[in-house]
């Protein structure tokens, strides 16, 4: 599954937008949802005022730089913590990246579509996934650049 140039696009006229959070406000961002039907809208309107512009900026550019820590979904097997699938079903998600996850990592918790209450799911996992107090936590870095000293660019089948 290879990043598309359409995808590439869409990605990048998103980070001129998000780019201007910083002098701008996160206010740039409404007309990203002008489309979404009213009532989503109005919950999206509401979310971006709560976030942070350097956030914004910084996930953008991160996002747009098609940069992603796996060459191949195979390289997903090597994950070794819990993991919560959030399943997307839609143009800039689509179902087939949450399948291909889903069946690849392992002690991953998929969320389906159909889940009204994302929050409660989300909840549900970290308690499960919490440290009981006697146990540690081991830390995970994701490396910049492959064994081949290349930067990853896209998920690959």
């Amino acid at each position: 599954m290879k990043v598309v140039a359409a995808g590439v696009l869409i990605w990048l006229r998103m980070d001129a937008v998000a780019s201007r959070a910083l002098e701008e406000g996160v206010q740039v961002l409404r007309p990203l949802y002008a489309n979404l039907p009213a009532d989503m809208r109005e919950k999206a309107l509401a979310m971006i005022e709560r976030f942070d512009p350097a956030g914004v900026v910084a996930t953008s550019h991160f996002i747009a730089s098609g940069s992603q820590p796996f060459m191949a979904a195979a390289d997903l097997t090597s994950l070794e913590v819990p993991t919560l699938l959030v399943r997307g079903d839609d143009p800039m998600h689509p179902a087939e990246v949450s399948d291909v996850y889903a069946a690849t990592i392992p002690d991953c918790t998929a969320v389906p579509t159909s889940t009204t209450d994302v929050a409660a799911a989300i909840g549900a996992f970290v308690n499960r996934c919490l440290p009981k107090p006697d146990e540690t936590i081991a830390l995970v870095r994701v490396p910049q650049t492959n064994l081949m000293g290349n930067r990853p660019t896209a998920l690959a089948r």
